[in-house]
């Protein structure tokens, strides 16, 4: 029955426990409670619904502003560990749902193509036809 949500501080519109009352309460059941905390550029809540028809409705869905959506997904109980979230629709990975991920995939890559060059003037300091064929 209780909901982790997340989005970024700043990126659009900023949600407020009224806010989130209302998006969540949309679902069938009514918002038991919501408590909200402030990450520095992101900011997460806990959304307690009435019952767990609704949470699993809200956990399928795409919610909130599209230039800032809700990333939504169940709460883990202690001991037990959370359900898989179900696959995000495309909308709202275009809408920067994916962004850490991306950005993530994008270092990787710059730091395997670095390796991958300085590997390859390694190799040919290593060389020593090379090193003369360059001195001549």
């Amino acid at each position: 029955r209780a909901l982790k949500v997340t989005w970024r501080k700043g990126a659009g519109r900023d949600y407020a426990v009224a806010d989130l009352k209302e998006i969540f309460g949309n679902f069938g059941s009514r918002v038991q409670d919501v408590v909200v905390r402030d990450k520095g550029t992101k900011v997460a809540a806990i959304v307690v619904l009435g019952d767990a028809s609704a949470c699993a409705r809200a956990v399928g869905s795409v919610c909130g502003d599209r230039d800032n959506p809700l990333l939504v997904v169940p709460l883990a109980k202690e001991g037990k560990p959370a359900p898989v979230a179900a696959k995000e629709p495309k909308r709202a990975a275009a809408a920067g749902a994916n962004f850490e991920n991306d950005v993530l995939a994008k270092l990787r890559a710059a730091a395997a193509q670095k390796r991958k060059r300085e590997g390859g003037e390694r190799a040919q300091d290593a060389d020593p036809q090379k090193r003369r064929q360059q001195a001549a």
